[in-house]
């Protein structure tokens, strides 16, 4: 029986806070973090880096970590965080993963030197020989990159950008050539070899924790330049000093640089691998395991005999839990002996992944990809080097599973899983350590947070609980100090524990400072908040507490903070009639709800209907309405949640249930209005011709007009213009703060010549944020809309209009101007909608208007130049996307453009069987281009293609899908990098047989070379409005 009194399901929340708390941050128990040993390394005569004591092989596996420098450095001072507090903590939290490698990429170049390279000492040296240090107590062996080249602020604007440090004198692409720029990188990386950490006494040359040096962070190589001179020139600045580490030189920018760093003085090769590219603004939903099977630039023959690490990897944009072994096999199959995913979020920036968008790992809030991680980890030092790597999705005691999202390894002694598990550790008697997130045959638990257990002696285990994690908004979002992606809540929750040391019958007791529990189980389950627990079989004892306390003192949270009622709810493109639909909801909240409400109409109905939403997972819920009340239409729904005597409800965030005159759609508001303006925003002009802003009446009404009478090739006009914001509503202590939402931004103006078909607005946002985007200019509508994700209206302050020659390529010296009246901003609904269509409507595979932002095209490192738009459509009111490219004669002579279905369209997935035809509007965009390829591809493998013959008149054609064949797909998102790597990667997989169409997963549109090999080297352009999937009329 529990003895002290549980919260009874409620609890307080944590998060990233300007305190941590624990008494002994950083002091952790001999047993569990010894210092780094002090050793060498060197590589052998077949290029295998070695431990000069042991002889054995280094397998060092880890995370980059970024804190010291850059923009970590800064947004860890916004939210008033105590950065060496932090280091301890997340370090603590590193090495608790079983991690053992740490890149530390420092951004000393803009920061830490002046035009001539010589070391400048600051806050941010100080912070970096703290991370060294510390790393070294808790047996973290450092990859060091002393020179990072990209602006230390990005995300925010370039002109916030003070640094003085040679990047600024010398571009990223005359570092390997200007003697000046090659003489101050010298000068640096002496100084910084030579450095003496205030923190251990010993210069960086001496540090046993460095075992590798990387001179520079993706260097622009230069491989017909005498590139072997820059990188000896590097490698002879560090060994003049007596250093006498590893030093290892980048290659995967450009692998034509690998013959030049195999006859440099470089001891190894560095490589970076994204596979599922980077920075595609939202999560990514699909299988990539077939994509990380292998990695071909480790294999390149001109490195054979050189050592390889992989200084950053990362899953980008994946919310699963299932690639990280998977990489790690391929690494290892390639003859990797370091690699370090990019890049761990310090715990005070987590909660709003603030560092990197695209990026997220931490072990609170993403315990599931931390578990993988762990494993990876693990098989990465179990993997011999240089074995063949397949795609299978089991090797040795590692499995790993899309459709389970799981990561999971069990060998005698230790089982790890980063999911709900069905597997039963081989020898369950025999265990000594388990870490996993969700259930599993030796844990059942409610919560979502990690836990570890490990064994001390028969019958004696100790239990780490961490608190639940809960992703509230797609955390590969835009990103921004006040906007909420996950949330830690401390709950109340039951385990049972099944090992058979400790049977059914054992006592538990916390030792950590955050609460004091003890007590014993019933039938194996006990009832236990996050922290740190020793379980006994029998009584435990004064001793066994005490024995506890260094392990224990490695258990470090965030300081507790208060997190408002939340309440996330997607809604589906569609649903059919007369099928039950399940509405569903995430709720964070600081206590359990009491209730949780669904209400809701048909449209033009007054009356809510009232249905009780049941609790399916720990903080998700579902209420269905039955499918007798599913009328065609659109469906407007709300959710209320009762918590201690107040009705919160959502997405209106208002006190009290929805009443019957509430509508669906908020109101815009006027942000700026060029009729109340007391006089036009100054004008910035660049090598233009007469520009001017200036008042003027266009058919009655008030208008700014902006005008130009031509660009230069790299001209410009600008003007910021202030946003008139209304006054905030009183705060409310139920809801957040700052509401980050979906806005619709409504720009009143229009086109004053038919060239000026775009522009270009930047949005500023109050900590000096800025988002960009195009504003195309539709003449026959006098307006126009995007959507602005994730955006918190209050924060908004200027937006800058901007338009210039990149815009109109071919017509930059003709006149062009806009005028504009208002600019609008309506927040989110008030309620949620959803249309209801009949069960053999059509379904909408790519609709230019609605899909463009989501639309995935070639990265930059596409030598196929391309540029895409928005311009007017086949049908009177209709909007076609518009893809043009100069010429295909570079390889690989294609453009690719891929549409990810994601959750919403769950509701219609049934309703693909029945559908035997696609219907689309297309049209060359120049006379030579004569077709396009179509493909449809699965979430099973399998891809079916056609060709679409096109001509410059719009058509409406329908193709049979029995005319859909296998076929092979350039697979987007393209990898980082994309140099050397097979363009055509995505074969169809299925075999050629049948396939199952409700597993669609994405649309894709190629136009390349092969389908017009005699016009290959002309100009070419296409034009797409709208796919659809249907029924052939019966």
């Amino acid at each position: 029986m529990v003895k002290s009194a549980l919260m009874s399901g409620k609890g307080r929340t944590i998060g990233a806070a300007v305190w941590l708390m624990s008494a002994a941050v950083g002091l952790l128990g001999a047993a569990e973090l010894k210092a780094a040993d002090k050793r060498a390394v060197y590589a052998d005569a077949e290029g295998v880096l070695r431990w000069q004591d042991s002889r054995q092989e280094v397998a060092l596996f880890g995370v980059n970590y970024c804190l010291p420098s850059g923009y970590s450095y800064k947004a860890a001072g916004y939210v008033g965080a105590d950065r060496k507090k932090t280091v301890e903590a997340d370090l603590t939290h590193i090495a608790r993963l079983g991690l053992d490698g740490l890149r530390l990429s420092f951004w000393g170049d803009w920061e830490n030197s002046d035009r001539q390279g010589n070391l400048i000492d600051n806050e941010h040296l100080d912070l970096l020989d703290y991370v060294i240090a510390q790393a070294e107590q808790r047996g973290l062996f450092i990859l060091l990159t002393p020179i990072t080249l990209y602006s230390p602020v990005w995300p925010e604007p370039e002109e916030t950008n003070s640094w003085q440090g040679f990047p600024r004198f010398y571009p990223k692409q005359e570092l390997g050539l200007n003697p000046e720029a090659i003489a101050a990188q010298q000068r640096y990386l002496a100084g910084i070899v030579n450095h003496v950490n205030r923190y251990t006494g010993r210069a960086y040359k001496d540090e046993p924790a460095i075992v590798i040096i990387e001179p520079v962070n993706e260097p622009h190589h230069h491989p017909a330049h005498r590139p072997v001179e820059y990188i000896d020139a590097l490698v002879k600045s560090i060994r003049d000093t007596g250093c006498r580490k590893m030093i290892f030189f980048n290659v995967s920018q450009d692998m034509a640089i690998a013959p030049a760093v195999r006859d440099s003085q470089a001891d190894g090769a560095t490589f970076g691998w994204y596979p599922t590219g980077l920075v595609s603004g939202f999560t990514l939903e699909s299988n990539f395991l077939p994509r990380v099977g292998s990695y071909r630039l480790l294999f390149d023959p001109a490195l054979k005999n050189k050592p390889k690490a992989v200084y950053e990897f990362d899953a980008a944009d994946v919310a699963g839990s299932y690639l990280y072994p998977a990489m790690a096999r391929a690494f290892r199959s390639g003859g990797g002996q370091f690699a370090a995913m990019f890049s761990y979020d310090p715990v005070v920036l987590a909660s709003r992944n603030l560092e990197y968008q695209t990026h997220f790992l931490n072990l609170l809030y993403t315990p599931g990809k931390a578990v993988s991680l762990l494993i990876a980890a693990e098989a990465f030092r179990r993997l011999p080097q240089g074995q063949s790597s397949t795609e299978s999705e089991r090797f040795g005691p590692v499995r790993v599973s899309y459709e389970e999202d799981l990561s999971e390894l069990a060998d005698e002694r230790n089982f790890f899983y980063s999911n709900t598990t069905r597997t039963i550790p081989p020898k369950p008697q025999m265990l000594e350590r388990a870490a996993g997130c969700g259930s599993s045959p030796i844990a059942e638990y409610e919560g979502t947070g990690a836990y570890f257990l490990e064994k001390q002696a028969e019958g004696l285990w100790h239990l780490e609980v961490y608190p639940d994690a809960v992703w509230i908004r797609d955390p590969f979002g835009r990103p921004s100090r006040g906007r909420l992606a996950a949330c830690l809540l401390k709950r109340q929750r039951a385990m049972k524990i099944s090992l058979p040391d400790l049977g059914t019958a054992f006592s538990f007791a916390s030792v950590s400072a955050e609460q004091s529990l003890e007590g014993s189980s019933r039938q194996g389950t006990i009832q236990i908040l996050p922290g740190f627990y020793v379980l006994k079989k029998g009584a435990i004892t004064a001793e066994d507490k005490k024995q506890a306390q260094p392990h224990a003192a490695a258990y470090v949270l965030p300081k507790e903070e208060n997190v408002p009622t939340m309440v996330r709810s997607i809604p589906p493109r569609e649903i059919a009639e007369g099928r039950s639909f399940a509405v569903r909801a995430r709720i964070v909240s600081p206590a359990e709800p009491q209730e949780v409400i669904l209400w809701w109409r048909r449209a033009g109905q007054e009356d809510f209907q009232k249905v009780l939403m049941q609790k399916t997972g720990p903080f998700d819920y579902e209420g269905r309405i039955d499918g007798l009340q599913v009328r065609a239409g659109i469906m407007e729904y709300a959710v209320s949640v009762e918590q201690e005597g107040q009705t919160l409800t959502f997405p209106a965030r208002r006190v009290g249930p929805p009443t019957t005159p509430m509508k669906a759609e908020a109101q815009p508001m006027v942000v700026y209005d060029a009729s109340a303006a007391p006089e036009p925003p100054a004008l910035e002009q660049w090598f233009t011709r007469q520009a001017k802003a200036e008042p003027a009446d266009s058919d009655g009404r008030r208008v700014l007009r902006v005008q130009t009478a031509g660009f230069e090739s790299n001209g410009s006009v600008s003007l910021e213009i202030p946003l008139r914001l209304p006054a905030a509503p009183a705060e409310s202590p139920f809801f957040e703060k700052e509401v980050y939402e979906d806005v619709t931004l409504v720009f009143q103006g229009r086109a004053l010549t038919e060239q000026t078909d775009r522009l270009e607005i930047t949005l500023t946002d109050c900590y000096g944020m800025q988002e960009r985007r195009l504003l195309w200019l539709d003449g026959r509508k006098g307006q126009a809309e995007i959507l602005l994700k994730d955006t918190c209206i209050a924060n908004l302050r200027t937006a800058r209009l901007t338009f210039g020659a990149w815009l109109f390529p071919g017509t930059e010296g003709l006149a062009h101007g806009f005028e504009v009246e208002k600019i609008l901003l309506r927040p989110g609904p008030l309620l949620w909608q959803v249309p209801v269509v009949q069960p053999d409507s059509a379904f909408v595979l790519l609709d230019a208007a609605a899909d463009s932002e989501r639309l995935i095209f070639p990265n930059r490192e596409h030598r196929v130049g391309f540029s895409h738009k928005l311009t007017r459509g086949m049908s009177a009111e209709g909007t076609a996307l518009r893809v043009e490219v100069p010429t295909f004669r570079p390889a690989p002579q294609d453009v690719s453009l891929r549409l990810m279905f994601d959750e919403r369209i769950g509701p219609r997935r049934e309703d693909l069987k029945r559908f035997d035809r696609v219907r689309l509007r297309a049209r060359a965009g120049r006379p030579a281009t004569g077709a396009m390829e179509l493909l449809l591809i699965g979430q099973d493998g399998w891809v079916r293609g056609v060709r679409v013959p096109l001509t410059t008149q719009w058509q409406e054609q329908e193709i049979a899908l029995s005319r859909l064949e296998p076929a092979t797909a350039s697979w987007l998102p393209r990898p980082y990098p994309t140099v050397g790597l097979d363009y055509w990667d995505q074969p169809d997989r299925s075999g050629g047989g049948p396939v199952d169409w409700s597993r669609l997963e994405a649309v894709q549109i190629s136009i390349g070379g092969r389908l017009f090999p005699q016009a290959v080297n002309d100009s070419h352009a296409v034009e797409i409005e709208q796919i659809v999937l249907e029924c052939s009329p019966k």
